[in-house]
């Protein structure tokens, strides 16, 4: 379905290039250093290995990442090399949550997300200075093709995290853990990675109910590889739209299972599967194996449903969630039941309000930011343009 659609477009692509020359060279020089502690030969040879993936299954974004790699002045592999090595530092253990109407009070919907990596301290800085110094804007009038422009945080392309189109359609997701020795993994490579279907999404779907009929009927891959563009291949999807409207999506190459708010206009998730069958999936199932996805999807659902009883729920409720650190809630160990979590593992967190099409986002850890949440507006362009 997806195999010769278009992301960009050619024009776009070569523009997008252009506009961030100087930021793609200078980010590769930083990183060397770590393409070489992995190994130059060994990091081109899973370079290669995406190559022919790519140009097997997604010929026209393998031709638009070859389009940005010629505006850029700079070589595909090296551009792959790159998402590659970023790749290796992200953590499964982000918390999502989502509310709407009736649960919260001013009648907006809002979207919540913890930023988990693990990384050391060196990386970090360098990681927070490209990620979340200032959201960007994909605007596609350069071509006219897809139909929505989108917020992002992230480096163009390569390894971005969609926030925000246009028609207010917003996005959060975590990835799924899977067990030690599962009996069975639901794991294919043919289909569509997660981390191209998410930029899919937010450019060409307005409403949740989009995303749910794009999601059961597109083919999904749910690989386990650890490399792009692959290792989210197993993510919870999570969108809400200016409409009111809130979805989260668990989802294999098989299965799928949609969720949206129901009466109570709440929903959260962590880090495995709460509606599918993990003996199916192969999704963690024991608690003991990864006590804190376990002990966050508890703290989540605590401090959202001690507030949306009452319908008090609201950006403040959000920026509280998003910083919930050091409450108690789990003394035995530290930090297994917070949403904010240390060390080095909440790296920045967003609050999207769909209504207001504005995104509030942390530069690093929720709770040590509280004077500095960052609030951005967005006016995109007319619809027609």
């Amino acid at each position: 379905m997806m195999k010769n659609r278009y992301f960009f477009g050619e024009g776009y692509a070569k523009l997008l290039g252009r506009r961030n020359m100087m930021f793609y060279h200078f980010l590769y020089l930083i990183l060397w250093i770590f393409i070489r502690k992995y190994g130059k030969k060994k990091v081109m040879e899973e370079v290669d290995k995406q190559i022919a993936l790519l140009k097997k299954n997604l010929p026209s974004f393998f031709q638009e990442l070859f389009n940005v790699s010629i505006g850029a002045h700079i070589g595909l592999q090296k551009l792959m090399a790159m998402q590659i090595v970023l790749g290796r530092y992200m953590d499964k253990a982000c918390t999502v949550t989502a509310m709407t109407a009736p649960a919260t009070g001013d009648n907006h919907t809002y979207m919540t997300q913890n930023f988990d990596l693990n990384m050391f301290d060196l990386l970090k800085p360098i990681f927070r200075f490209f990620f979340t110094r200032k959201p960007r804007l994909h605007e596609f009038r350069q071509d006219h093709n897809p139909p929505y422009d989108y917020m992002y945080l992230g480096i163009p392309v390569i390894f971005e995290v969609p926030l925000l189109n246009e028609k207010g359609l917003g996005f959060a997701g975590a990835a799924t853990v899977l067990a030690k020795n599962p009996e069975h993994i639901d794991s294919s490579d043919e289909g569509i990675p997660t981390y191209l279907l998410d930029l899919y999404t937010i450019i060409h779907c307005a409403t949740v109910e989009e995303v749910s009929t794009l999601w059961r009927e597109i083919t999904r891959s749910s690989s386990t590889k650890k490399t792009w563009p692959y290792h989210w291949d197993f993510e919870t999807s999570a969108w809400c739209d200016i409409e009111g409207g809130i979805l989260m999506i668990e989802q294999t190459h098989s299965y799928i299972a949609v969720r949206d708010g129901g009466q109570r206009g709440i929903l959260w998730h962590t880090n495995h599967h709460v509606w599918l069958d993990p003996e199916k999936t192969g999704s963690v199932a024991n608690r003991e194996e990864y006590p804190s996805s376990f002990r966050r999807y508890d703290r989540a659902e605590e401090l959202l449903t001690c507030h949306s009883n009452d319908g008090d729920l609201s950006e403040e409720t959000c920026q509280s969630l998003i910083r919930d650190h050091k409450g108690g809630y789990w003394k035995r160990i530290p930090d297994e039941g917070d949403i904010c979590r240390h060390p080095n593992i909440s790296a920045f967190a967003w609050i999207i309000n769909t209504q207001n099409l504005t995104v509030t986002w942390t530069r690093g850890q929720p709770c040590r930011c509280r004077s500095s949440f960052r609030i951005r507006h967005y006016t995109f362009p007319p619809q027609g343009r």
